[in-house]
């Protein structure tokens, strides 16, 4: 052999280009295009499944997902209101939105994060500290305020305001001062420490307050929160029901009931990472089944365009099971082009049974046996890794049985037929005769083992049949005739093993005795002469005319006109039948017995 079968260089080799496809037809390359097609399924129609079941899984926890965070937790709103608000409202806007949240508003869409124009004094500050309505973080010790709710005129609700104890209190809040009325930015403008009266009065585009809101609150937060947002009555937050907080005057604790509406200013509308980790797991639930659906489909253009216009072409891949059944056949090429090779080897051979087996030469004169896995006829697909063809060298034959295959190698290694390869056909006895007529190498493995194979049971035999008897030297003809005999034997009992159990059963034959045909072997042979050529007799069992210098033989059977025979027919006729072709008579019957057979048939008698 080559080298190894690792050591082979693998070259690319994508079949469905243009090119490829010209040059390699499918009907001349029927087990090239197998694999390049089952390379194709494992590439794409095997990950279908696959991706169907990903996307399915996925598209269950994403409804899960939705379904839990829209009933439970009306993620929906939150998720509106953080990424669309706050909304604008006027005042008469806000009283509407008042009534609505008071009335009970829409489960599937509201508006909750708002930035409020109550308009100026609107919000009511307490007259003296014993009407300051405070909330602690404490309420038993009443320490550190973090919160003061504040009446407004119009709609009656509480303002919960931050104190300055709060983080809330110092930022920047998102206002969108754009959309306030030219006389609430004139109100803020006004409240600012650094008031120009002289400059706002001659402004004319609203753009011109808003730019310089902007500019005074992000220089000083604290400071445009203090004196502003209550004066001018611009708020930012969302409305709630607070029955269950605690809040206390100095003297007293207050209690609120459940109607009274509060709108909250002292937390942020939605936490940032709490929208971060679920707008992840949302976009990964949402955009994996995605992913998935688009190979699905792009796996199915791609197929399409692949199987017809020959675009994106994928290499043949070749398993290295396959790679070590080429190996064998001793072709010093790239695997692709060996795989080729045996296409056409299998495409030209003479020798091939039911297109499932095959007997191919190489370039060196080598015989190989071809047992396929799979019909070329069918896109059959075999597990990673299997060949869809078994290759063995006739030199490594050892014998070839019908129940279990062919043994093969040092070893005694079985390759047994494949399960395309029904009893309905006698591979074994095809492949025999075949490899007899072709093979030198074959025929002389099967003629020592009609020689030799169980020459110990022989001799045991032998002995145990001249026991207590004194042996005498044999002679020559004594020695050729259990030769003969021995050979006889082992014929019968290795054509017992090409024969399937079903025929041993229904078809069984009876040939002549060892013995008998032994005795025929011994005979001298008659040859025709020219008084026998000119009768223009035939061969009863080839068809074929006497002629001069035909060795022949007659059957030994009591009719006056003699039933003669070429010789070699005979002695074949002999080895599976003991009854004349003409007229039955019979001779010696074979004592051979089928061990299978015989408890075949006691236990069906049973």
């Amino acid at each position: 052999m080559i080298g190894s079968a690792h050591d082979i260089i693998q070259t690319t080799f994508n079949l469905h280009s243009k090119t490829n496809r010209r040059l390699y037809s499918g009907d001349k390359y029927p087990l090239t295009y197998l694999l390049d097609y089952q390379s194709i399924y494992k590439y794409y129609y095997s990950k279908q499944p696959t991706y169907v079941k990903n996307f399915k899984l996925l598209f269950t926890l994403l409804a899960i997902f939705v379904l839990i965070g829209t009933i439970a937790f009306q993620v929906h709103i939150y998720a509106y209101n953080s990424f669309f608000g706050p909304f604008h409202l006027d005042l008469n806007g806000f009283i509407q939105h008042v009534k609505d949240y008071d009335n009970g508003q829409s489960w599937f869409k509201r508006i909750e994060y708002i930035q409020v124009e109550l308009g100026q004094n609107n919000i009511q500050n307490p007259s003296n500290t014993y009407e300051t309505l405070r909330r602690y973080s404490d309420p038993f010790t009443r320490k550190r305020h973090v919160a003061t709710y504040k009446k407004t005129k119009t709609p009656a609700i509480y303002i919960k305001l931050p104190t300055r104890v709060q983080s809330r209190f110092h930022e920047r809040l998102p206002f969108d001062f754009s959309l306030y009325s030219v006389r609430t930015l004139q109100c803020i403008v006004r409240n600012l420490p650094k008031d120009p009266e002289s400059v706002h009065q001659t402004w004319i585009e609203k753009s011109e307050y808003v730019k310089y809101i902007n500019e005074e609150y992000s220089k000083n937060s604290v400071q445009f929160n203090t004196l502003v947002i209550s004066k001018c009555g611009i708020v930012i937050g969302y409305l709630y029901r607070p029955q269950y907080e605690r809040a206390f005057y100095p003297t007293r604790e207050h209690s609120f009931s459940s109607k009274d509406i509060a709108f909250d200013m002292t937390r942020q509308y939605f936490s940032f990472y709490s929208l971060v980790i679920v707008t992840f797991i949302f976009l990964c639930l949402f955009l994996m089944p995605l992913f998935y659906s688009i190979l699905y489909v792009n796996n199915i253009i791609r197929r399409t365009l692949l199987r017809r216009y020959g675009l994106f072409s994928l290499p043949l891949a070749l398993s290295q099971g396959i790679v070590d059944e080429l190996w064998l056949l001793n072709i010093d090429k790239p695997v692709h082009e060996q795989l080729l090779q045996l296409d056409e080897m299998i495409q030209d051979t003479k020798h091939k049974f039911h297109n499932q087996l095959f007997i191919i030469e190489n370039q060196l004169g080598e015989l190989f046996v071809v047992l396929l896995k799979v019909h070329l006829q069918k896109m059959v697909f075999l597990e990673d890794y299997a060949s869809p063809f078994i290759i063995c060298p006739v030199t490594n034959i050892n014998k070839i049985v019908e129940e279990t295959g062919i043994c093969y190698g040092i070893d005694l290694s079985w390759i047994p037929w494949t399960p395309i390869m029904t009893y309905e056909h006698n591979y074994s006895n095809w492949l025999h005769l075949t490899l007899m007529e072709i093979s030198d190498c074959y025929k002389k493995q099967y003629q020592y083992r009609l020689e030799h194979e169980h020459e110990v049971m022989s001799l045991l035999y032998s002995n145990f049949s001249n026991f207590q008897r004194q042996r005498k030297p044999k002679t020559e003809q004594e020695v050729k005739f259990e030769k003969y005999v021995h050979e006889e034997e082992n014929d019968q009992r290795l054509k017992c093993e090409r024969q399937s159990f079903y025929e041993r059963v229904m078809n069984p034959t009876i040939s002549a005795s060892p013995q008998f045909i032994a005795n025929f072997r011994m005979k001298e042979k008659q040859l025709v002469d020219t008084t026998m050529e000119n009768e223009g007799n035939e061969c009863i069992i080839c068809l074929e005319p006497f002629k001069q210098g035909d060795s022949y033989e007659e059957w030994p059977c009591p009719s006056p006109i003699p039933h003669i025979f070429h010789y070699d027919c005979m002695l074949d006729y002999l080895r599976s039948k003991h009854t004349c072709p003409i007229c039955r008579h019979p001779v010696e019957a074979s004592l051979f017995r089928d061990d299978g057979v015989l408890q075949f048939l006691r236990r069906f008698r049973t």
